[in-house]
């Protein structure tokens, strides 16, 4: 075969011999009759590596062996580009931009004016490179057809590429001033310049100014912020000859903006970490919930661990509880900022929720119906007929503007009818029982807000929410039988008082929050209960408990600039006092071994309080911060701070807690890679302070009697001169402390999606945990102080270890838009609670193995899929992870400790393993349009404001799995090693949603 002669005039040394291979590949493409695209796409990649991403290919129309779709009848005419990024001709960007555009003549003849806003690179009678001026793209123009490409030209073309971008790179500069014109330092300032690339970061310096080199001509946007200025865009064409840019920032803030010391827009900043979660008002409607209830979502994405559970923040303030209707929650975010020195707890087990608010102008509203029957639910795996289910949601919103234009308000509210049952799967001396049992519910939330904001600088936030709940028949289910069911009645108000305004140079937020809670569960019982392991519970409930406290709490957060650095500073202080009452066993609980030894009357064990069973108390809290983040290079960002917390009870004070991360971004930002380490102290729960005051010197008596008469309790002046229980904290008490690192890489797919790998590393010293301080010595059976019996001490002597890798995608996959998240974990620890006690309280060796929460692998998805211009919906809610542990015990006191808790010899703590969990949450969505109030909104004529009516049908447990939630541990029970408690079957409910 003879060379062809495009390849005999390839220079051999004008490319690399590593694009060598890729140069005569893209050459002998265009020889092919069946492939002139992918040709031209093979140039365009093989001049790119060695220059610039963006060259394209053109063709001239007269050329031989072109396309008559490609011919024109104009002389000397350019057609459309060859590719499928762009097919329009440079100058039609010039012609909507500039005046001095050539018309469609005088561009189809080839004028001069048209020649001039492209600068010629390279030229032959085969064609020319041309480098554009309005968009900077790289054009290849030929006139000899794709078949006759000159090899010269594509090497030449090559060798171009690089010394037309640095001849025509220019440097951008300019200053950021406020309105008085004095310079800002520390402002983060993006360029976004084509279509496509990746944005470039810098920060004003201390005289105002700011610089990016190397930036090529053509249309560019500007995006600057300050914390305590509005943002500001400006829109430039880089290239022209003119002075330095001048951006002014005016103060103040935006509504939908929050305090933040970094720029939204900076991908370096540590509250853009891409594996949070994020759920805004129409993702929230799209989703499975269960009677308006996001917590079944918000559990997947937060991570359980020994730092005190889940916190939640509402409108910045970190609160014990709070009730938010689903319809008043404008943003909610899991892990944002893992390493914020604001919060008490890490990203990953803080939810942060901002609620509505009102508009200013125009009034919006809402109103929903939610229904459940069980008609419509399959039959729980553990019931004997299908319990009874009557579910109904009542919801609706209202906001608008109030007064004047300054005030605006919203309201939200919600009342839950729900009729669901129990199911009982117990073991009684009379044989097996099976029963529903009614559970009635009835729940009212209301929230409400009002927002003066007089000014861009001043703003004035009430508000108020309220939740009023009332269960009958708690505590009944499982081994538990009807007779033990018991009220509970709860009721919580809460005011919220957040001032923002502009002090100085800075912005300051101040918030106030008072709360005041009323619970109350069950009453005293006048007979005592039965309590068989692994079997049934029977008798009157025990439980009788009842909490009164007022909360208040203030904190103060300071935005401003230092020597051109952002710093945040503040400080918090919570006092909280009430009065808390335990009449709980004072019926008495009498405890066997097997389900014989009731039959015979033969129990082992019979215990009983006593004794004053209310008590106040008052307990006070504090922490400081500061916070502060620079740039060492333009693609490496770091936040470092410190906090440091104070409680009045935890004599421990060296609880300073310091933070840092550092995120990079090579290569231009699309690729991030962070990594954080910091230290985060959890607080001493209320109930570990109230129980240690109840059962203090005056307080309740517990007293327990090993082989009692039955069924005749001892008399309660046989048992009051003996020894009682009691409950303390430890004098040496120090708050948890767990060290937390972090390290993982960021990388967009496709522009509107990321994927996060990332490896998390937990180790938590001092944690919470009981222990019987005057237990029986092994062998003697004596205890070290015979004149009481246990000494249960509060002490901070637990530890637990985590190692997890995660990987998430969020974005938009096809139509599919959402989350998706996977996690590989191993959790130990050697305590599952504060009040959980050891199998064994002098050698507690056996207490270390898998935490409660410990799932090796978890699977999460959340997202919606949209159809017929999203008009009809999918919503998807996938949940599965691997079985948790369980305890395996003996059902008896072996080591005469009177805790019956006691496990086989040689067998650890959660030794046991359960089946794996796997379930489907499915929303069908269809929208329609309604009559409606007319109004003058704008926004009012889109069409997602005009499909004003929703029409949903979900489905919980789609495929009706079994998952059960309750494994038998105790190897005496006939059920030892089988569960009797699941989840709930498939269920579905109906819902129609009216907004206007």
């Amino acid at each position: 075969m003879g060379r062809h002669p495009c390849r005999t005039a390839t220079p051999a040394r004008s490319i690399g011999s590593g694009r060598r291979s890729d140069f005569h590949a893209a050459v002998e493409s265009l020889h092919r009759r069946d492939g002139r695209v992918p040709g031209c796409a093979r140039i365009r990649d093989a001049l790119s590596r060695r220059g610039r991403g963006d060259v394209w290919l053109r063709r001239d129309p007269r050329a031989p062996h072109s396309s008559r779709l490609d011919r024109t009848t104009r002389r000397g005419g350019w057609p459309r580009c060859v590719g499928r990024r762009d097919r329009r001709p440079p100058s039609r960007c010039l012609r909507a931009g500039r005046i001095d555009a050539p018309s469609r003549g005088d561009d189809a003849r080839g004028s001069d004016v048209a020649r001039r806003a492209s600068s010629t690179a390279y030229r032959s009678r085969r064609g020319e490179i041309q480098l554009d001026g309005c968009d900077g793209k790289l054009y290849i123009r030929s006139r000899c057809g794709v078949k006759r490409l000159e090899a010269s030209l594509l090497a030449a073309s090559i060798l171009a590429v690089p010394a037309i971008a640095r001849a025509q790179a220019v440097t951008m500069q300019g200053i950021v001033v406020d309105d008085s014109g004095g310079a800002l330092p520390g402002a983060m300032v993006v360029l976004a310049s084509a279509p496509g690339g990746a944005p470039r970061e810098a920060t004003t310096g201390p005289t105002g100014t700011f610089m990016f080199p190397n930036v090529l001509p053509g249309a560019a946007t500007i995006h600057v912020e300050l914390a305590g200025f509005l943002p500001a865009d400006m829109r430039v064409t880089v290239g022209d000859a003119r002075e330095p840019l001048t951006i002014r920032l005016k103060i103040g803030f935006d509504e939908e903006v929050t305090v933040s010391a970094e720029a939204s827009g900076s991908v370096l900043a540590p509250t853009k970490n891409a594996d949070a979660f994020e759920l805004d008002p129409e993702t929230i409607r799209r989703l499975p919930t269960d009677a308006q209830d996001l917590k079944a979502i918000v559990d997947n994405f937060t991570a359980a661990s020994p730092t005190g559970g889940v916190s939640l923040v509402v409108d910045g303030v970190e609160t014990d509880s709070a009730a938010v209707p689903a319809s008043a929650i404008h943003r909610l975010v899991i892990n944002r900022n893992p390493y914020s020195v604001e919060f008490k707890s890490p990203g990953k087990a803080r939810v942060e929720v901002e609620t509505e608010r009102g508009s200013r102008r125009f009034y919006h509203g809402s109103g929903a119906v939610f229904f459940h029957d069980s008609a419509l639910q399959a039959t729980n795996a553990f019931a004997a007929s299908k319990p009874d289910l009557t579910r109904a949601l009542n919801e609706g919103t209202l906001g608008g503007p109030l007064l004047a234009k300054a005030w605006s308000f919203f309201v939200s509210a919600q009342h839950l009818i729900d009729d669901d049952s129990a199911i009982v799967n117990a073991r009684t001396p009379a044989g097996p029982v099976s029963q529903n049992v009614a559970t009635p519910e009835r729940r009212s939330t209301v929230l409400g807000r009002v927002d003066f904001r007089h000014n861009q600088t001043d703003a004035v936030t009430l508000r108020y929410d309220l939740f009023d709940d009332t269960e009958r028949n708690r505590g009944v289910g499982g081994f538990r039988l009807a007779e033990q069911a018991y009220q509970t009645i709860e009721r919580r108000h809460r005011i919220q008082v957040n001032d923002h305004r502009v002090v100085g140079g800075g912005l300051n937020d101040f918030r106030v929050e008072g709360a005041n809670t009323r619970r109350d569960d069950g009453r005293p019982a006048q007979s005592p209960a039965l309590i068989v392991a692994g079997a049934f519970v029977g008798g009157p409930a025990q439980e009788a408990s009842s909490n009164r406290s007022t909360t208040f709490q203030a904190q103060d957060t300071l935005a401003l600039t230092v020597a051109a650095h952002p710093v945040r500073i503040g400080g918090r202080v919570k006092s909280r006092w009430g009065d808390a009452g335990d009449a709980s066993n004072f019926g008495g609980i009498y405890r066997f071994q097997s389900l014989a030894d009731v039959s015979l009357g033969r129990p082992f064990l019979f215990s009983r309080r006593s004794g004053p069973s209310e008590v106040a108390f008052s307990d006070v809290e504090a922490d400081v911060f500061a916070e502060t983040n620079f740039r060492p290079t333009g693609s490496v960002g770091v936040t470092a701070g410190v906090r440091y917390d104070i409680e009045r009870h935890v004599a421990d004070r060296n609880n300073v807690a310091p933070r840092i991360t550092v995120a990079f971004a090579p290569g231009g930002g699309r690729t991030v890679i962070r990594s954080g380490v910091g230290l985060f102290y959890q607080s001493l729960p209320q109930e570990a302070l109230g129980r240690s005051l109840l059962f203090g010197p005056t307080g309740l008596r517990e007293m327990a009697m090993t082989n009692p008469s039955y069924p005749v309790p001892p008399p309660a002046g046989a048992m009051a001169g003996g020894p009682a229980a009691q409950w303390t904290l430890a004098n040496s008490l120090e708050l948890p402390r767990t060290a937390q690192a972090s390290a993982s890489v960021e990388r967009p797919i496709g522009g509107r999606s990321t994927v996060t790998a990332e490896y998390l590393l937990l180790r938590t010293a001092h944690v919470f945990r009981a222990r019987d301080v005057n237990a029986p010595l092994p062998g003697s059976l004596q205890r070290p102080d015979p004149s009481r019996l246990n000494v249960f001490e509060i002490q901070s002597t637990g530890e637990s270890r985590t190692d997890a890798v995660t990987v998430t995608f969020r974005g938009r996959f096809a139509a599919f838009r959402g989350t998706a998240q996977y996690t590989l974990s191993k959790s130990i620890d050697d305590a599952s609670g504060v009040f959980a006690l050891p199998a064994d309280s002098v050698t507690m060796a056996g207490e270390r193995g898998r935490a409660d929460f410990d799932r090796r692998h978890r699977l999460n998805v959340a997202g919606t899929y949209g159809w017929k211009k999203d008009r009809l919906r999918l919503g998807a809610v996938l949940t599965a992870y691997s079985g948790a542990p369980f305890n395996i015990t003996l059902g008896s006191d072996t080591n005469h400790d009177l805790v019956v808790n006691d496990r086989p010899e040689g067998v650890g703590r959660n030794t046991g393993s359960g089946p794996a969990f796997a379930q489907l949450d499915l929303r069908f969505t269809t929208v329609f349009r309604a009559p409606r109030p007319p109004s003058e909104d704008p926004q009012s004529a889109k069409r997602e404001q005009t499909d004003n009516l929703e029409l949903t049908i979900d489905l919980f447990n789609a495929f009706d799995r079994v998952n059960p939630t309750t494994y038998v541990g105790v190897i005496t029970s006939p059920l030892f090693g089988r569960a009797n408690i699941a989840r709930a079957p498939r269920t579905a409910q109906v819902s129609l949603r009216y907004r206007f």
